[in-house]
């Protein structure tokens, strides 16, 4: 199968598109101009956008998938407006500066925190250190593990009377590697209409990469 960028003229590149945008494809050696929109609305899943630059949320269609990066960032707003379905959201970290410690990386539904602590978490935890544990709680938010996060994936359903996050990640607190895994439920009628804000452990700033992914 000839991948999609085999056809685009050679100074664009894909993190440069958004839905409006007209692409040069090569054809015979003639230029011509098709509507990203087109391309995203065949789910072509290897089309992938940058939006670090966009103002306000961005709406994915199903199949698409774009990265925000990061550096040097106490948090990061993904700047996804969010309809009830389901999206993939991974955290892949590059460097952290500082030296981390115990509090809890977290992602805020709608880039606040919820009301009256409404988000119940299964945990379990394992620790290179021989740590390991299983709690139940409630927070005003979702939690991703302590210390400095090296990767983070979650599943995320936006579904009005089934918000949740099934997630796992890695992260380094005071010197040891930490395996998280919460199953974590919203409970509120609320409507999810923007994916939310990743903020890291108060201790540390980190660079990256977040990419997220609209499954249904």
């Amino acid at each position: 199968m000839t991948k999609f960028c085999d056809y685009i003229a050679a100074a664009e590149t894909p993190a440069q598109f958004l839905p409006s945008d007209l692409i040069p494809f090569i054809v015979g050696g003639a230029t011509c101009k098709i509507p990203f929109s087109l391309l995203l609305a065949s789910a072509i899943p290897y089309v992938i956008s940058d939006l670090s630059s966009i103002i306000g949320d961005y709406a994915l269609q199903v199949g698409e998938t774009v990265f925000i990066p990061y550096t040097t960032a106490a948090s990061v707003p993904l700047k996804i407006a969010t309809v009830p379905g389901l999206y993939e959201v991974k955290i892949i970290g590059a460097s952290v500066t500082g030296a981390g410690g115990s509090v809890d990386g977290k992602f805020l539904p709608n880039n606040v925190n919820t009301n009256n602590n409404e988000v119940t978490h299964i945990l379990s935890y394992t620790g290179s250190s021989a740590s390991s544990g299983n709690t139940v709680a409630s927070h005003a938010n979702f939690l991703l593990g302590s210390g400095n996060i090296i990767y983070g994936n979650m599943l995320v359903s936006t579904l009005t009377n089934n918000k949740n996050v099934m997630s796992e990640s890695m992260s380094i607190n005071s010197n040891s590697h930490y395996l998280y895994k919460y199953y974590s439920y919203w409970h509120d009628s609320v409507l999810w209409t923007s994916l939310g804000t990743i903020v890291f452990d108060t201790a540390v700033s980190q660079s990256g990469r977040v990419i997220v992914k609209r499954i249904i």
